[in-house]
């Protein structure tokens, strides 16, 4: 029998090239593995269907089958808060493996946050990741002193996403001395 894999990623119609990773993906994947598609998108290629069951997952309410029967989640993660904030809260709460196809997240997370008015949670969360001086920064970015290239460069809140992960696996040597330095977790480099 296959192995069951749980895949959470943008899907195509979405505009970003990692939704076109899953895709050119797909097919090699399927041929050695049972794969659920998961999306908190409304809509998505039909064509994906050949491939894998496709399911909608809510970030707020994380059920319907997730991880039964298999320990084996993947989440694909970028650093575009339209199209990954679902996929790094659900990350967040279930155990898996994360692809990290960037490891500077701040601009996503700092822009998530400002998009909701989020001001004492981005504050608190920045407290959280990097203490007091995480927290000052953070709020002379909310009040447009540091600009957000400043605090991407330095805070990469990689270590928010991958909290609750049982590994990381990225593209490039360079990402992976950041990620080494930001989390204790198994790191895989896998050329992309």
């Amino acid at each position: 029998s296959l192995m069951r894999i749980h895949w959470f990623s943008p899907l195509t119609p979405s505009r970003t090239d990692i939704a076109h990773f899953t895709l050119r993906l797909l097919p090699f994947l399927s041929a050695r593995a049972e794969i659920t598609l998961w999306t908190d998108q409304p809509r998505w290629y039909s064509s994906l269907e050949r491939y894998a069951e496709v399911r909608r997952f809510d970030p707020e309410n994380l059920s319907g089958g997730i991880g039964e029967k298999s320990p084996t989640i993947f989440y694909n993660m970028g650093n575009d808060a339209r199209f990954h904030s679902g996929i790094w809260e659900a990350a967040r709460r279930l155990p898996g493996f994360v692809i990290m196809h960037d490891v500077f997240m701040h601009d996503s997370i700092a822009f998530y946050c400002q998009k909701r008015n989020a001001r004492d949670a981005y504050l608190d969360l920045m407290q959280s990741l990097y203490g007091n001086r995480g927290r000052r920064d953070a709020g002379l970015h909310w009040e447009n002193v540091l600009s957000m290239h400043q605090m991407g460069r330095l805070y990469t809140c990689s270590q928010f996403i991958l909290e609750s992960s049982l590994g990381a696996i990225i593209h490039s040597r360079a990402a992976e001395r950041v990620l080494r330095r930001e989390v204790d977790l198994p790191i895989v480099r896998l050329p992309l």
